[in-house]
């Protein structure tokens, strides 16, 4: 489906406030993606972007790790400057449009890629703004995220697939670690699930509001295909990317 960038920097702003709480899968796919950038990093890092920083879940791990690196910080909610640490430079705008206005030695992302419209082409971008041994840490969602949602509604991101991602990424950059998870997260009821996709903010694909029979109609099919002992699941399916500049 096409990606109304207005819709998603308006479902964001909203959740600004509940994002800390309600995203713990995020802060969970952040840490993992730490982890194995700490793992994985092999040269010095002076100078770094942050793509989709949102409330700053990586951009403070990346503050701390790198403590001498000058780090900036790129967001689609100008609002979120006010959540980055006062050292770090920000700015505000789409990552596909706007100019990155240095050379960097890490480009890093978690959990924000996936909102690109031309995800082939942003790679020619941010290789052409890496320093000559410059390296991308990246998380986006592979083809079974929120999976439950898309079945029900059949409203959802067209999502790459892990051996499409290694392909497309290699053109440009030499894949150092790629790794994939299924994480499940199950709730009380279908509500609790609208619930926790409006307070993290992704519920930004959705252009129209429902109606009551709209609601009725999500809450009677999410428990038919999916409800269990456990409760009702939601799929996360994150993707983290090592690699270096060709």
């Amino acid at each position: 489906m096409s990606i109304n960038k207005q819709q998603i920097r308006k479902s964001f702003t909203k959740a600004i406030s509940t994002y800390e709480q309600e995203a713990f899968v995020q802060y969970q796919i952040a840490m993992e993606l730490y982890r194995l950038l700490s793992v994985y990093s092999n040269y010095p890092v002076s100078s770094i972007l942050e793509i989709g920083c949102g409330t700053g879940f990586f951009t403070r791990l990346l503050h701390s790790h790198f403590s001498s690196a000058t780090i900036t910080a790129n967001d689609l909610c100008p609002e979120v400057v006010n959540y980055i640490p006062d050292d770090i430079k920000f700015i505000s705008g789409d990552m596909e449009t706007i100019d990155f206005p240095d050379k960097y030695d890490l480009i890093a992302g978690s959990s924000a890629i996936q909102w690109l419209e031309d995800f082939p082409l942003f790679l020619k971008k941010i290789n052409r703004s890496l320093s000559d041994k410059g390296f991308v840490a990246i998380s986006t969602f592979g083809e079974k995220n929120l999976i439950e949602i898309k079945e029900v509604t059949n409203i959802g991101l067209s999502y790459f697939t892990k051996s499409d991602l290694e392909h497309i990424i290699s053109s440009s950059f030499q894949i150092i670690k790629m790794k994939e998870e299924i994480k499940t997260v199950y709730f009380s009821s279908p509500k609790d699930v609208l619930l926790h996709l409006k307070r993290s903010g992704v519920n930004g694909i959705a252009s129209e509001k429902w109606t009551k029979s709209d609601f009725l109609y999500f809450t009677d099919r999410y428990n038919r295909l999916f409800k269990s002992d456990c409760g009702v699941p939601l799929t996360y399916h994150p993707i983290y990317i090592i690699a270096s500049k060709k």
